[in-house]
């Protein structure tokens, strides 16, 4: 077992958020680094809830941080940025920070975890629910909450790509470096591998020298040039990307691929940012990575959405707390925090 340093402060901060009795830390992260070379993650420690740390940290009271206080802490310049950081932070939690005036309620909850005992619950996935509006209340979350983004796109807005074939059929495309996806042909029905230009978007945006140093090997691919000359109308970056994404879905879906060849750890990140992914897109009561792998890539969003008891397909809540919910809960905080006098109201 790998000998840790405990003095180390990446040890002793992840020791200070995780909660755990450090014998038990200690345990947990000694065989994390055997199997995988690094600390893990708090998503990736059975039993870790840094909310405690969260609520200390950001000197909360009633469910409540100073909006300056939130700020300086963070780093950030704004109540987005603030989010994005704490989820960044936080890996076990998903935080969602709503403005008051001076104040802003900070409501966070436990993510989805294969650690966790499987709900019974089921939540059924609505008929027929509208695809591009799944799609827009998924990239919003990513985009608010993750810092992750796509271009969302429609047929109708293709000709700006008139003179590149290949792009007026595709689901999604790499172009000047971003990634696009047509709404009008992206299906939620497909199996989760055929939208791997979104799974490896948490790569992209969280670890892009990781994403970039992984997409330069497509170079190494069995017939390179012949698959780049498939996209004569790209430049040769975004043809070496689309290349790399196609592999992914082929080791995806379980077929013969390169990327097999690539180092465990390698692969091991690939699934782990995959599956962080999708679980911050449908916070369900359970996690995917309680599915086999060989499975999981082969289901659709919808039928994700039922095995993990999700609500991302109910019409009223298509991105986690309802509408309803989040004006109670902000109206219930706010009236608390007057009273106290935490927080007062401008009449100007």
């Amino acid at each position: 077992m790998e000998c840790i340093n405990t003095s180390l402060p990446e040890y002793q901060t992840l020791l200070r958020m995780s909660g755990l009795h450090e014998d038990i830390l200690y345990a947990e992260v000694a065989d994390f680094m055997d199997k995988h070379g690094r600390f893990p993650n708090l998503d990736e420690i059975p039993g870790a809830n840094s909310s405690k740390y969260l609520e200390e940290s950001l000197h909360m009271v009633n469910g409540s941080a100073n909006i300056e206080d939130l700020l300086a802490i963070t780093g950030a310049e704004n109540i987005t940025d603030a989010t994005i950081a704490l989820n960044d932070l936080h890996k076990d939690l998903e935080i969602k920070i709503f403005p008051l005036n001076t104040a802003a309620v900070v409501y966070y909850q436990r993510r989805p975890s294969p650690y966790m005992i499987r709900s019974e619950e089921e939540h059924p996935v609505t008929n027929a629910p509208n695809t591009q509006l799944v799609f827009s209340n998924m990239f919003t979350k990513l985009r608010e909450q993750y810092g992750i983004a796509f271009n969302q796109i429609c047929d109708k807005d293709l000709e700006k790509w008139q003179d590149i074939p290949e792009v007026q059929t595709a689901k999604a495309f790499v172009s000047n470096g971003e990634v696009y996806i047509n709404t009008d042909l992206a299906d939620i029905d497909a199996p989760i591998h055929e939208m791997t230009h979104i799974l490896l978007g948490s790569v992209r945006f969280k670890h892009p020298d990781l994403y970039w140093d992984l997409v330069k090997k497509a170079k190494d691919f069995d017939h390179f040039e012949e698959r780049l000359a498939q996209y004569p109308n790209m430049t040769r970056e975004d043809a070496m990307e689309e290349i790399f994404v196609e592999e992914v879905g082929r080791y995806l879906s379980g077929l013969h691929s390169a990327i097999e060849d690539f180092p465990e750890n390698i692969q091991y990140e690939l699934h782990y940012n995959i599956k962080r992914l999708l679980d911050s897109v449908l916070m369900g009561q359970d996690s995917v990575k309680s599915i086999p792998n060989e499975d999981l890539y082969n289901l659709t969003l919808p039928q994700l959405t039922t095995y993990v008891n999700s609500m991302i397909m109910q019409p009223f809540n298509l991105v986690g707390l309802d509408e309803a919910s989040q004006h109670r809960m902000l109206a219930n905080t706010k009236s608390d925090l007057m009273s106290k006098g935490y927080l007062t109201e401008d009449c100007e």
